[in-house]
């Protein structure tokens, strides 16, 4: 059987945690396919890279330096670019996978050589405990309409048939939900699978891009992800009020984080932001549904401290 060549491109800016993200990739064995790994640096301001690139490339890791900095959607795109085989996987230097990943993918890939999109689920890791989600089989309905709702598929748990990638692209015109905007395109119009097993792990930390945005930033994002949808024919009237369930869903633990947080004038601020732009109703849902997650999250402590004692 002849392997399914996939090409793991690693878009790389300052990541204290490349060399764990390529060790992962490495230790991947199977018949079934064959990689070829490369990291695009655009443009790192420290010297770890140089020092960890001789010894990654005794193991076939190869290296490119843009010329200048493309930003993070520019350089996803940048990897699409340069990708030469079937498949592609973009790869973010802080996330790790399973050994088996790439076998899991190669074997969908065999049973359908019409998949575009192959995905799988993620659990979330902060440098201590791992979080596992809670186990959805989305092919049930099929990955776009889950998308309708939100993202929730982890950026680099996605491998796409690089045709497709690069004619569709990554957009620029909302960074935080550029991956979003790629799946939710391609399951459209493309054949897509979700692998229900958790075979990626998305490390959360404080250069996580999502931390330079703020609720409202990623919010007012979310809702420009919706709008670009419509406009481009993708989604329905229809869908634009599941989409407006789903920012109801995000922001309701968004509003319950900042109030355990003390963050009330914040929190204040998500609520007036639903309330204006996405409507009452949804921003009554919101509210409700913080004030659940957070006597919730207030039990689960009480009941907690009280067995410590």
């Amino acid at each position: 059987m002849e392997p399914i060549y996939i090409d793991v491109a690693i878009p790389h800016y300052n990541s204290p945690f490349l060399s764990k993200t390529l060790d992962s990739i490495l230790q991947q064995t199977s018949e079934l396919f064959s990689l070829n790994i490369y990291v695009v640096d655009d443009g790192s301001k420290n010297e770890s890279l140089t020092k960890l690139q001789p010894y990654y490339e005794k193991s076939g890791v190869k290296f490119h330096f843009n010329d200048q900095n493309l930003g993070l959607v520019g350089n996803f795109n940048r990897c699409l670019e340069m990708s030469t085989h079937n498949y592609v996987h973009v790869m973010h230097a802080d996330d790790i996978l399973e050994p088996d990943f790439y076998h899991r993918v190669a074997t969908e890939i065999n049973k359908d050589s019409n998949l575009c999109l192959i995905a799988c689920a993620s659990q979330t890791f902060d440098g201590k405990n791992y979080r596992q989600p809670p186990k959805v089989n989305y092919n049930t309905k099929g990955l776009f309409e889950h998308l309708k709702f939100r993202n929730c598929l982890a950026a680099s748990a996605v491998v796409l048939k690089t045709a497709v990638a690069k004619e569709m692209q990554f957009r620029k015109y909302a960074p935080h939900t550029s991956d979003w905007d790629m799946w939710t395109r391609v399951t459209a119009n493309f054949p897509s699978l979700y692998i229900t097993d958790v075979l990626h792990t998305y490390r959360t930390h404080e250069s996580n891009d999502t931390r330079n945005f703020s609720d409202i930033d990623i919010l007012k994002l979310e809702l420009l992800f919706q709008q670009k949808m419509l406009q481009d024919g993708i989604f329905t009237k229809k869908d634009i009020l599941i989409g407006k369930n789903g920012l109801a869903h995000s922001s309701k633990y968004r509003i319950a984080q900042l109030l355990l947080h003390r963050n009330i004038i914040p929190a204040v601020y998500v609520v007036l932001f639903m309330l204006k732009n996405v409507g009452f109703r949804h921003a009554i849902i919101a509210t409700l549904g913080a004030a659940k997650v957070l006597l919730s999250k207030l039990k689960h402590t009480l009941i907690h401290t009280q067995h410590a004692n």
